[in-house]
């Protein structure tokens, strides 16, 4: 990419700007085009290419910091845009979802699925498992909040034929994030299946209890204002469902 250390701050400063300018021109556009993904991946490849030439020549303690600091910029900046656009493809799709057969959610977010699979140069590098570790979050997240939306709406005694369509759903949607690598993330479908394996009277109450409950397993998922999450407050919440999971094994 480069022949040499002839970088200076204003070519990081122009690649940072072309950067943010991309992600706003594509902010209005249609969820399923996620060029933050790209993005993410060319941020990889700017810092595996860095950490090579720093190796050929010792760079200034100056232009070391910026780069760095710029490619993290990039990173935060694109992370912070993908996971709302995410949260928002996954609550377009999911209006409607429940008790309808020919839904196949994982197939409607092949988009993402796709995008994750076009960026190989990635998948090897803690960017990646950031990346896939929030998307875990907030695809789950939705879904738990949708179910227990849909829940809500029903008469009691009602609910037994949802059990099928959200184990089909749960079991998919956790191989695929599995197919896209080794992350250790914990499958939370027993979780979510335990609602229809409550004895309890299905109530609105019933769901309350439950939604705590995932929330309290799987801090983060879902949050108590139903509120979507940074990135940042996403990394926090999942280092403590980590810390909390290992403490239960």
């Amino acid at each position: 990419m480069w022949t040499g250390l002839q970088v200076d701050q204003r070519s990081w400063d122009r690649y940072q700007a072309e950067a943010v300018h991309l992600l706003q021109q594509n902010a209005s556009a249609a969820a399923r085009a996620l060029p933050e993904v790209h993005v993410l991946a060319n941020c990889c490849i700017l810092r595996k290419t860095w950490q090579e030439l720093s190796q050929q020549h010792v760079p200034c303690a100056d232009l070391g910091l910026a780069v760095q600091g710029t490619i993290q910029h990039i990173e935060d900046h694109s992370r912070d845009n993908l996971l709302p656009r995410v949260r928002a493809l996954c609550q377009s799709l999911l209006r409607g979802h429940f008790g309808k057969k020919d839904k196949d959610l994982v197939g409607a977010l092949q988009s993402l699925w796709q995008g994750l699979e076009g960026c190989p140069n990635m998948h090897s590098t803690p960017t990646y498992k950031r990346i896939m570790r929030s998307l875990h979050t907030v695809v789950f997240g939705e879904y738990v909040q949708a179910l227990a939306t849909h829940l809500r709406t029903l008469e009691p005694g009602t609910w037994e034929g949802l059990g099928v369509q959200v184990e089909t759903d749960t079991r998919k949607l956790h191989d695929i994030f599995t197919k896209h690598g080794d992350l250790g993330l914990t499958n939370p479908q027993e979780s979510i299946m335990g609602i229809f394996q409550s004895r309890e009277n299905k109530s609105r109450e019933t769901v309350d209890d439950w939604l705590a409950s995932f929330r309290d397993r799987f801090p983060g998922y879902v949050s108590i204002q139903d509120q979507p999450c940074s990135s940042v407050d996403l990394d926090k919440e999942i280092e403590v469902k980590g810390s909390y999971c290992r403490c239960c094994c």
